[in-house]
């Protein structure tokens, strides 16, 4: 893997790295814990409670990614905007985005579909609630949800397909990619046929979430808190920014108002994003850098990946139910996240390590198409 696929998107910032990979482990972790253990309950004792408080933070890790992703790319699009913009810049502002999610997603739904193929029919596969808001994965598995899951359209028009529900985020992220894009455009000082079809794109979906899923538009608020600290300078108060963050992390865990817990978890995420000492720190960043490169292959390939282990182990007569917490329960949770990692490893390498390449191809197709001859793009 080159130097610049291990440092993605964060730039080679090692704590933003790190900060991409525990969240990837918790959403992972979460995820196997409700597939093979019961849901809390009182008297679960020390051990036991742990590991209930220690998966229980996936959908806070879902936040922390919104705002990451504001600051990187977000940020990037309020630069364009505020100091102006080449027709080449606005334009791999749009394939870089679009190499990003499309050269991740698609592959992984061809894994789920093979995974949803060669699946045994099994309790986890079949039955409503086996744990909590799980659906009958095989019959809420519907056309309707695989096309739109393809296209980006999940959540906005149908549910996401449930053989690989974690998608859903990506809906979201990728409309906040386009809301931007046609920003860019519109404030761009010459016009061009990418713009319109952009802008056009951009209003559609505006039309259609605020319609169908409004909640896309709530959640973006916290994609823009990381975008607009891309451009707070000086601040430098690493022990406060990150008290902070973990105190609310923590916080979280504990019943607050509705929607309270996320702002605060957005907030306390882009400030700590904020300041430069935490940015700049490099803590482990080999391990950070290594890590970080298969965490988006990890958050669209470890449920379907889970699901089947599940099932395989039913199909034998293994994990009939739930288990309580418990020795057995462990293990089998680990197993679950490390076969999930080792997954996540083979398709990143097949897939997400591959993005600076093919953003590279474009660019040199792009540059030849307009006559410009080849070009070396770093």
């Amino acid at each position: 893997m080159s130097e610049s696929a291990q440092k993605g998107d964060t730039g080679g910032m090692p704590n933003l790295d790190h900060l991409r990979w525990i969240a990837a482990l918790a959403v992972a972790f979460q995820h196997a814990r409700a597939l093979v253990m019961v849901d809390y309950h009182p008297g679960a004792g020390l051990v036991g409670n742990a590991v209930f408080f220690a998966a229980g933070f996936s959908h806070e890790a879902v936040i922390v990614f919104f705002v990451l992703s504001g600051y990187l790319v977000g940020g990037k699009a309020l630069r364009l905007l505020r100091e102006g913009s080449t027709r080449a810049q606005r334009q791999r502002f749009v394939q870089d985005r679009f190499v990003r999610i499309a050269l991740v997603l698609w592959p992984a739904l061809l894994l789920t579909a093979v995974i949803a193929a060669i699946a045994p029919s099994s309790a986890v596969l079949t039955t409503a609630g086996w744990s909590a808001d799980l659906v009958n994965i095989v019959a809420d598995s519907t056309a309707p949800g695989w096309a739109a899951t393809s296209v980006m359209l999940n959540e906005i028009l149908v549910p996401t397909v449930p053989y690989n529900d974690p998608l859903w985020s990506l809906a979201y992220e990728w409309t906040y990619y386009v809301l931007a894009a046609a920003a860019v455009f519109l404030f761009a000082r010459d016009r061009s046929i990418l713009g319109l079809i952009v802008v056009v794109y951009a209003a559609a979906l505006l039309a259609l979430v605020a319609w169908n899923c409004p909640l896309l538009l709530w959640m973006m608020l916290y994609w823009l808190a990381g975008a607009f600290v891309a451009g707070v300078p000086g601040l430098r108060m690493p022990w406060l920014t990150g008290g902070v963050f973990c105190l609310v992390l923590m916080l979280s865990r504990f019943d607050q108002p509705a929607g309270m817990s996320d702002i605060c978890v957005a907030a306390a995420t882009a400030l700590l994003i904020a300041d430069r000492a935490f940015r700049s720190g490099r803590v482990a960043s080999r391990l950070a850098g290594w890590l970080a490169s298969f965490s988006f292959s990890l958050y669209v390939v470890h449920w379907p990946i889970m699901l089947l282990l599940v099932a395989w182990l039913q199909s034998f007569g293994y994990v009939e139910q739930r288990l309580p917490e418990g020795i057995a329960a462990y293990a089998l949770i680990i197993l679950l996240v490390g076969v999930s990692y080792a997954g996540a490893i083979g398709f990143a390498w097949a897939t997400e390590a591959r993005t600076d390449a093919v953003r590279g191809w474009m660019r040199r197709r792009n540059s030849t198409a307009a006559g410009q001859g080849p070009v070396r793009v770093p």
